[in-house]
């Protein structure tokens, strides 16, 4: 089956969104490893950290969104042409730069305790939308069940 014009337009969107988050990612990565917090007044620092954390805030929107939406655009897409959400040509890199950032929002000495706690939640739960950081349970067979020594009892 060949592609059709919404099937393009709507891969392009998601390409789009995904290439935002990864560029706005390693962005706040930067921000964390660059800043120089001793030249700024507690006010502006202050700000600084409110503003990575909405920062945060908005990517992992985004990322819902996606993610929530890929169920939904495959109504609309051709049978070969699905769109893959964790099989973006970013997709690793961006788990990679996200457990960096991850690192150092935790060594990050903020000033407001609320900012650090929602950016390690926002990180972690935007990290949950990837496969490799999903819990996987195991379901083995169970042993079968214990079975009295009839014969112990007849004697």
């Amino acid at each position: 089956m060949h592609e059709t014009k919404l099937d393009d337009e709507l891969r392009k969107g998601h390409n789009n969104y995904l290439n935002f988050i990864h560029t706005m990612t390693y962005f706040i990565l930067n921000f964390f490893i660059n800043f120089d917090k001793n030249n700024l007044s507690e006010e502006e620092l202050l700000a600084a950290e409110k503003q990575m954390t909405h920062s945060l805030l908005l990517i992992e929107k985004l990322l819902m969104y996606l993610f929530y939406s890929s169920s939904v655009y495959e109504n609309y897409l051709s049978e070969t042409e699905h769109i893959q959400f964790y099989n973006h040509a970013d997709s690793k890199s961006l788990v990679n730069l996200l457990l960096k950032l991850q690192e150092l929002i935790n060594d990050y000495p903020y000033i407001q305790k609320d900012y650090k706690d929602l950016c390690e939640k926002t990180v972690d739960q935007i990290l949950n939308y990837y496969p490799q950081r999903s819990i996987k349970i195991i379901v083995s067979p169970l042993p079968p069940p214990w079975k009295p020594n009839l014969g112990s009892l007849e004697q």
